[in-house]
């Protein structure tokens, strides 16, 4: 059984392989699109004359890092206040517990997307100032 198996499969492989289109009809190799990793069709060659498009300096996203940044700070500069203003009166409660931590989340990431906007901005400054 082995043996007829090896056979049957060593015939195989000496046999010219055959592209076979969705009809069912024959068709040569070359025309098929090639397929990437993800399974969509690609280009056999990538064209020349396109090129890669570069973001905007201080396009969309530092001014959306801008505005979300200082409206975070914004927030949690609210949520200490009102924070300082009930902790003396109601002492330690769950809505209190609540406010620290948003006023820590909104702080680190206020800052975190402010620092990111500036230090784009001094960056491209220098680059500006190099050419």
């Amino acid at each position: 059984m082995q043996e007829e198996n090896k056979q049957a499969i060593e015939q195989q492989t000496q046999e010219p392989l055959i592209a076979v289109g969705e009809n069912g009809a024959e068709r040569p190799e070359e025309e098929y699109p090639a397929v990437g990793e993800s399974g969509a069709s690609e280009p056999a060659e990538a064209p020349q004359d396109k090129q890669e498009k570069k973001p905007e300096p201080g396009g969309r996203r530092d001014i959306l890092h801008l505005v979300c940044g200082g409206y975070l700070l914004y927030l949690a500069y609210k949520l200490l206040t009102g924070f300082l203003k009930d902790y003396p009166q109601s002492g330690w409660t769950t809505n209190l517990v609540v406010c620290i931590v948003g006023t820590i989340v909104f702080a680190i990431v206020g800052v975190v997307l402010l620092a990111g906007c500036i230090k784009r901005f001094l960056q491209r400054m220098k680059d500006s100032n190099e050419h």
